[in-house]
């Protein structure tokens, strides 16, 4: 599940098709190839948060039909039995302030999570398709059709269906009118506010920016990107990315070109921030998800693209974190932890590879829980805080797009040490608590 307890394999295609397929004609109604829908959902069931859908894999229709299909299959519709013949009736109501509230009454019976949550992030999704029906030829009614079912009887059979519904009703017909109405009445019958609608706007351009500009490869599935070495006082070297392309692939491929021997010590590094922040990225992981952070964050005003780049130099902390006893994944400390601009002393708590943060020590009031694959860390601190030391770290959710929808002042969430001893400690921890989780067998 995603920090909005919707399932990552909802987030996760909802956002390829954002940044591949919004515009593509028949989004939802065309389908994809069985085989490579069928291997979509086999990724997702064998490791969800890992998982990363790239073009060259897989197309718009492909992962369309994946999202479809998770909903068909699911032990019971998102939206609950209990509710399918009262949803029903209210379709049939010609007033439609009493047939709205009627809507709004029996949407609160749904569990908010995840049920509720996940039917709205759907239909949000689903909103945004619709007011590009000029370009993809899905209007409410189209979508509504190819949806229908899917959201609301799954994989029951016809006669289940026609049980379910009684006898003066025709099921099928009837489950495309109520996701009429509730794509019709978005807005009222979810409670979705302005600035809500206006940040999915955001972020659409966001994904379709990466799209653009990211993707569009000098052949297909790769393309060139300037990676520097050392830091960026050099000129870049422009470096051919597969999508699939690893962070040790590619500091081996640059070592490579500059005629140099494979050395453990040099890694590649993200820089962000102009040099405010950095981390040593883990040799397994892959580099494309880095730069559409990058392209995320700078459709959405959280931290500039130009100001971020990659290189490949000497690992600096790779000594420091190796001091640190490797049974130490477990650490609790109070330190100074910013969620805004200031920092106040707080708890911060790392064990079963969860990261918290509690008001005080004896851990009764948590403010944030973060599990380790979820986030990603930095050296360093943002330009808009003001730390009272130098030693600082800053972690921010991978998920970007739940990050996207809250108004912060600052990047991520900072930690700030008293002295270096305690950083690396901290940062070796985070460290040894990635690489074995990544190292986990599926």
């Amino acid at each position: 599940m995603t920090s909005e307890d919707v399932p990552v394999i909802v987030q996760k295609c909802i956002e390829f098709v954002s940044a591949h397929g919004v515009k593509s004609e028949g989004i939802y109604r065309h389908c994809g190839v069985g085989s490579r829908i069928a291997a979509v959902l086999d990724l997702f069931a064998k490791d969800a948060h890992g998982t990363y859908l790239s073009k060259e894999n897989f197309s718009e229709h492909d992962v369309a039909g994946a999202l479809k299909r998770f909903f068909r299959n699911l032990p019971e519709p998102v939206i609950t039995l209990e509710l399918y013949q009262p949803l029903l009736h209210c379709a049939e109501i010609e007033n439609v302030q009493q047939k709205l509230l009627k809507y709004q009454s029996l949407l609160k019976q749904l569990p908010l999570r995840p049920n509720f949550v996940t039917l709205k992030k759907l239909l949000g999704h689903l909103r945004v398709i619709t007011e590009l029906a000029t370009e993809n030829k899905m209007s409410i009614p189209n979508i509504a059709s190819s949806f229908g079912s899917t959201v609301m009887s799954g994989s029951m059979d016809s006669s289940t269906v026609n049980s379910y519904a009684g006898d003066n009703f025709s099921g099928s017909t009837k489950e495309i009118t109520v996701l009429v109405d509730f794509l019709t009445f978005y807005e009222v019958l979810f409670e979705v506010k302005d600035e809500e609608i206006q940040k999915e706007r955001k972020i659409l351009q966001a994904l379709e920016s990466f799209n653009k500009q990211i993707l569009s490869p000098p052949r297909a599935g790769d393309f060139l990107m300037g990676i520097y070495w050392i830091d960026r006082k050099g000129e870049a070297i422009n470096m051919r990315l597969k999508t699939s392309l690893t962070a040790g692939q590619l500091c081996r491929a640059l070592l490579d070109r500059e005629k140099m021997e494979p050395d453990p010590a040099y890694t590649l590094h993200e820089v962000i921030f102009d040099d405010k922040l950095y981390r040593p990225v883990l040799e397994d992981e892959e580099v494309i998800p880095i730069i559409l952070r990058w392209t995320q964050w700078n459709e959405t005003n959280i931290c500039p693209y130009s100001a971020n780049y990659l290189c490949v130099r000497k690992n600096e902390m790779q000594d420091k974190i190796a001091a640190i006893p490797r049974a130490t994944i477990s650490v609790t400390q109070q330190l100074r932890f910013s969620k805004e601009k200031s920092f106040k002393k707080m708890a911060l708590d790392f064990s079963k590879m969860n990261l918290t943060c509690y008001k005080n020590l004896s851990g009764e009031k948590s403010i944030g829980s973060w599990r380790i694959e979820d986030i990603v860390w930095f050296r360093g601190c943002s330009p808009q805080r003001s730390p009272p030391s130098k030693w600082t770290f800053t972690f921010i959710e991978k998920q970007i797009l739940d990050r996207m929808k809250e108004n912060r002042a600052a990047f991520g969430y900072t930690v700030c040490c008293d002295e270096e001893a305690d950083l690396f400690k901290w940062i070796g921890t985070i460290v040894q608590a990635q690489v074995r989780f990544r190292s986990v067998p599926e």
